[in-house]
């Protein structure tokens, strides 16, 4: 897909997967335990504690696959240009921060 123009990866350890093409921006998105649990609680209709434990669990396979195929830490944030934590501005808000950010790496 980046071989076709812009495009947006979520996840797939684009990092390093696109880690020598120009123009490419990584970008890492954390946000607080307590936070994480509540969004998954509410989207999955689970209580806290399964929320926390789904957290926690997916957390650390995202972390053992990254480490496994990239030899990288998944939650470093000195494997990306941008980190940002979505607590300080929510999911929309950190959204339009991200979209502003890009959006002048481009004009510069």
């Amino acid at each position: 897909m980046a071989g076709k123009g812009a495009c947006v990866i979520v996840g797939r350890l684009a990092h390093k997967i696109l880690k020598d093409r120009p123009h490419v921006i990584n970008i890492f998105v954390h946000a607080s335990m307590e936070n994480e649990a509540n969004r998954v609680a509410a989207r999955d209709k689970l209580s806290m504690d399964e929320a926390l434990k789904k957290v926690k669990h997916i957390n650390s396979e995202r972390a053992a696959h990254c480490e496994y195929f990239t030899h990288t830490k998944w939650n470093d944030a000195t494997n990306y240009d941008i980190a940002i934590d979505s607590d300080l501005f929510g999911i929309e808000g950190t959204a339009e921060r991200l979209t502003d950010m890009i959006h002048s790496l481009q004009k510069s």
